[in-house]
């Protein structure tokens, strides 16, 4: 069972998000209190940033973005879990919606597979991947427009 002051904190940064009309660095920087720093990308159309917050319910920020004057890609925020915070599924069950008919199953993943459930909140979608078995809360994924 996660800290509830992590999993408030989990769903304030949820819901913030969700809300901002665009994902921008500046966004994301403000609302999960990190750093965000540019990194290698593979594909040329995006820029990627990346920053570790001191404290909070992540501990890995992830902002993908289409480079000027490219479209192909969509504002992508990852959000991954401090290890020691160990969300799981029932911690998040009052704040989100968890939709059986927006689900998806991929028993390939080690250690023992995934879960992934999507909530649509206006144009952003937020994805929610669990663990199979123990639905501990891998990550956190962040998209705008559908």
């Amino acid at each position: 069972m996660a800290v509830p002051l992590q999993v408030e904190r989990l769903r304030g940064i949820a819901y913030e998000i969700a809300s901002t009309p665009d994902l921008t660095a500046e966004s994301v920087t403000a609302t999960c209190a990190v750093e965000l720093r540019e990194t290698d990308c593979a594909t040329p159309e995006v820029r990627e940033l990346q920053g570790c917050p001191i404290d909070g319910p992540f501990s890995i920020v992830s902002l993908r973005l289409p480079r000027t004057g490219h479209d192909v890609a969509t504002p992508t925020l990852i959000l991954t879990p401090r290890a020691g915070a160990r969300f799981y599924q029932s911690d998040l069950e009052g704040s989100f919606t968890f939709a059986r008919d927006l689900i998806r199953i991929d028993p390939r993943i080690k250690p023992e597979g995934t879960i992934t459930f999507q909530e649509h909140r206006g144009a952003t979608t937020l994805v929610f991947e669990f663990t199979g078995r123990s639905r501990l809360l891998r990550k956190l994924t962040v998209r705008q427009g559908r």
